[in-house]
């Protein structure tokens, strides 16, 4: 689905007749709605694999405490099925404002509602759906680079790419203070999507 997989598949497996056929996504189903000023990120992604796990601990104890000392008012929503009872605690006893949805039917007005869509992945490989999801509805997309790898897309351009925790605090930061540059990047995502 990505043309780095081809060329896994043509040098590593000496494959010959490989064809990319792209992901896309429902544009009219993903609506565009211009980013929320709410001082919410959102994550989505279920809770019982552990690359999702690691990346939303990684974001609780490495990147939350900086993103709140910069911002107070941030508060952190992740949307997916089977969140560890652990990790719910952590986030409560160190006093985040942090909420845990457990499984949802509809995860569009979550991501809505937000004004950046985090992806703190630091493991996993594929590409990822949700990115294009995102984008489309307008949503402004602060991943590490390996939570969008595969996906052809430009960082200050289509989203914003950091894969420490100062910089995805400063860019999780930049988006909730920042209103123009939240509108320029939501709509040359949704451009993008849309084009591709």
């Amino acid at each position: 689905v990505s043309e780095r997989d081809a060329e896994v598949l043509r040098s590593a497996y000496k494959a010959s007749n490989v064809r990319v056929i792209p992901t896309g996504v429902d544009l009219d189903f993903f609506a565009y709605r211009p980013p929320s000023g709410n001082p919410g990120i959102v994550f989505t992604g279920s809770m019982d694999w552990m690359a999702n796990i690691d990346g939303i601990e990684f974001l609780l104890r490495d990147v939350w405490p900086l993103v709140q000392r910069a911002v107070p008012s941030a508060q952190m929503t992740v949307v997916g099925r089977s969140p560890p009872p652990a990790l719910v605690e952590e986030a409560r006893r160190r006093g985040h404002s942090w909420a845990f949805t457990g499984w949802v039917p509809e995860t569009r007005p979550w991501v809505w509602d937000a004004a950046a869509f985090v992806i703190p992945l630091r493991v996993g490989g594929g590409t990822r759906l949700k990115v294009w999801e995102a984008m489309a509805m307008g949503s402004v997309v602060v991943s590490t680079r390996i939570g969008i790898e595969g996906l052809p897309v430009e960082d200050d351009k289509h989203c914003l790419l950091a894969d420490t925790p100062e910089e995805l605090a400063r860019a999780l930061v930049r988006v909730l203070r920042e209103a123009p540059l939240r509108d320029r990047l939501s709509r040359e995502a949704r451009q993008h999507v849309e084009q591709n």
